[in-house]
């Protein structure tokens, strides 16, 4: 029941994650044109069940999915902060 609750707090981390990824890009304007808007919201969409289904086969691979697009996001947000 541990390693449940544990996996729980771990989604919900992620989940928060992702929120404020999404107001960060909002108020940068990646919201005012709706063809962005469509497009991000349709990523999403695809991306959510790409990893739940990767999740329902090997759930390694999926959390290794998600540390990747992090580390990404992270070198991609340090150097717009760098550069601007």
């Amino acid at each position: 029941e541990r390693e449940l609750g544990d996996k729980m707090r771990t989604h919900y981390a992620e989940a928060d994650n992702e929120l404020h990824h999404l107001l960060i890009m909002e108020s940068l304007g990646g919201n005012e044109n709706v063809v962005d808007r469509i497009l991000a919201q349709s990523m999403a969409f695809g991306y959510y069940w790409y990893v739940t289904i990767v999740y329902f086969f090997n759930p390694a691979v999926a959390y290794h999915l998600s540390e990747l697009i992090e580390d990404h996001a992270y070198d991609t947000y340090s150097g717009y902060l760098r550069d601007h």
